[in-house]
Order: C-alpha cells, then sequence, then structure tokens
C-alpha cells in the first residue's frame, strides 16, 4: 500500500493554483516582483530573474493566484514528515 502525497500547480486561463502536499514532503515557495509570482521548489531562481521571497507554502496549504494577488485557500496544516531524498 503506498501512503504517498502530491504537490501540484494547477494552471488555468485566468489563475493558478499552489497547492502543497498534506505532509510538507516538498518545498513550494512563491516569489513576487512588482505585481508578478513565480512559484518553484527551490529559491536559487529568484535572483536571476529579480524576484524576492514571498512565502513557504506549509503542510496542505492551497493558495489561490490571479490578476488579484494571492487568496488563501486552505490555511497550513500541523503535521510535516520530510522526504528523505530530498
Amino acid at each position: 500500500m503506498v501512503d504517498g502525497s502530491c504537490t501540484m500547480l494547477i494552471l488555468t486561463n485566468e489563475e493558478i493554483y499552489a497547492v502543497r502536499d498534506k505532509l510538507g514532503r516538498t518545498l513550494l515557495i512563491i516569489g513576487e516582483k512588482s505585481g508578478a509570482y513565480a512559484i518553484t521548489m527551490e529559491t536559487c531562481v529568484f535572483p536571476n530573474l529579480r524576484y524576492k521571497t514571498k512565502k513557504y507554502l506549509g503542510p496542505g496549504e492551497i493558495i489561490f493566484i490571479s490578476k488579484n494577488g494571492l487568496e488563501h485557500k486552505i490555511r497550513l496544516g500541523d503535521r510535516l514528515q520530510i522526504c528523505g531524498f530530498l
């Protein structure tokens, strides 16, 4: 039996949903610059693109990003289990 989790980005025509796995095994980080957002698993790309780290998503947290900015859909959970391979 597999007891896993998944971190994902869901892109539509108008917005992005950033969803971190329920146990926080993989990182998901939001960067910001002058009204634009970027989402990554590693912040090393942000300086080259002139983004500043805005938020590390917590376990199970879901953020909605649209032209109106960031909106929490589900706040972070209280359980954290780091992935040994990362």
